[in-house]
């Protein structure tokens, strides 16, 4: 929705603004546009945007829990697919950002039988590490 892309701008932009090395954005949230919606001022039918792309600046990732275009799922636990498998990635020591994502989207493909693909946008300028063992 738009209002949410203008959120998730916000967030973005006040991140660059603070001047930290590393910004990351993890975004669980439909891409797709929702089905159409009855506009109650004049009757008419709308079509609201989904959440598509949005310009990663440097030293940023913006990670998302669909593709464009894609829905994300609900899952029937506590949590979504895309939640249930970054939350047991992240703890992995010793994996870049960006293999913990890569390892996110390709358990969450398998899980909901690809009805849903994560993506991210990487601008980063070093590498991040959630767990580093040592």
């Amino acid at each position: 929705m738009l209002r949410h892309r203008s959120a998730a701008n916000y967030v973005q932009t006040t991140m660059a603004a603070a001047g930290n090395r590393v910004n990351l954005l993890i975004l669980d949230a439909c891409r797709n546009a929702p089905t159409f919606i009855r506009s109650l001022f004049r009757g008419e039918m709308t079509l609201p945007p989904g959440l598509g792309f949005m310009e990663t600046t440097s030293g940023s990732l913006i990670a998302y829990a669909a593709s464009l275009g894609g829905v994300a799922l609900d899952g029937t636990g506590r949590n979504s697919p895309y939640v249930e498998s970054l939350m047991d990635w992240i703890q992995k020591p010793n994996l870049s950002i960006n293999k913990v994502l890569r390892g996110v989207r390709n358990e969450v493909v398998n899980k909901t039988n690809g009805k849903q693909s994560p993506g991210y946008s990487d601008k980063l300028n070093e590498d991040f590490y959630f767990s580093i063992s040592r």
